[in-house]
């Protein structure tokens, strides 16, 4: 469990967005925003009283202006490919679609090795409180394949917080999510000292849920991330992306944009098998070509040859 240091960070965090204070917040008055239904559901704007550090303009988009999968708030650069040593291991964590994005993770990275200790039903609150299966589970799986918390180099996290049906617009859960983040990196920085980036990978889009964590949700955990990431000022490299999130009638610049087939009927959270291709392919190429990254998961000059034929 993480001590003290972790929730002031979050406390600090916290009021940093709360006030609009966070280095690059233009502490904008909240905005109108309007939700994202499920498929083919068209919904109302929504006044949000968000914090002035999550105020965002949606514009012409129905959700949200999608972050470019490229911009990373700490970019990280070849320097701090440097701090990670290519005969240690990765460690993926997060709820069910880590787990699943993350099998396909350790199946494409021929060059460095990963665990997965992505686990489902374990959301951010869960990590950050430590319940059993989660850090004891990650430390556990590492020891199976005959790694150490201190051979951990980088770690791959994929995390939100679950949101109830009908609690979409709160902003409570957001709040919580990003003290949960705090107490997170607190705790990869003292149970892996060796650590040196972390990658906060973004939650995909929640436009076809038919369970809880529905837009704007969904997209908000990605702008809180990346606010996160602003005020971190701590030891680790914190790189925020691969950003997975796409809001499907406002059009990335990459051009990402889920359609229902990608994510499974059951739920509509969760992706389907074609889109496991799709997000796995995102992330392989972003790890190849990311100049903190690409020196040791893609040693060979960032090809991702790999991306769609997984061994």
């Amino acid at each position: 469990m993480a001590d003290g240091r972790g929730r002031g960070l979050a406390v600090a965090v916290g009021v940093c967005l709360l006030l609009g204070a966070c280095s690059g917040s233009d502490g904008a008055s909240p905005t109108s925003v309007t939700t994202g239904g499920a498929a083919g559901e068209e919904t109302a704007g929504d006044s949000a009283e968000a914090p002035d550090g999550l105020a965002y303009d949606v514009g012409e988009c129905e959700v949200g202006p999608p972050l470019s999968q490229t911009a990373t708030v700490t970019p990280g650069t070849p320097s701090d490919a440097e701090s990670v040593d290519p005969a240690g291991v990765g460690l993926i964590i997060g709820h069910s679609n880590a787990a699943i994005l993350g099998t396909q993770l350790v199946r494409r990275s021929t060059a460095f090795p990963w665990v997965n200790a992505g686990r489902s039903g374990e959301d951010s609150a869960a990590w950050a409180a430590g319940v059993p299966g989660t850090w004891d589970r990650a430390d556990e799986l590492l020891g199976r394949q005959g790694w150490t918390p201190q051979d951990v180099q980088v770690v791959f996290v994929q995390l939100s917080r679950k949101v109830p049906p009908g609690e979409e617009q709160d902003w409570a859960p957001i709040e919580a999510f990003v003290d949960d983040l705090a107490v997170v990196v607190d705790e990869i920085e003292q149970r892996y000292p060796d650590a040196s980036l972390v990658f906060l990978s973004s939650r995909i889009t929640g436009r076809y849920s038919h369970a809880g964590n529905r837009e704007p949700s969904a997209y908000r955990h990605g702008l809180a991330a990346a606010r996160f990431v602003e005020g971190y000022a701590g030891p680790l490299t914190l790189i925020d992306g691969p950003y997975l999130w796409d809001d499907g009638s406002c059009l990335r610049e990459d051009g990402l944009a889920l359609s229902e087939a990608d994510l499974r009927p059951d739920d509509g959270v969760h992706p389907s098998d074609v889109g496991r291709v799709v997000l796995a392919d995102r992330i392989h190429a972003y790890l190849s070509s990311h100049p903190a990254s690409q020196p040791w998961y893609a040693p060979e000059g960032g090809s991702s040859d790999g991306a769609t034929s997984p061994r």
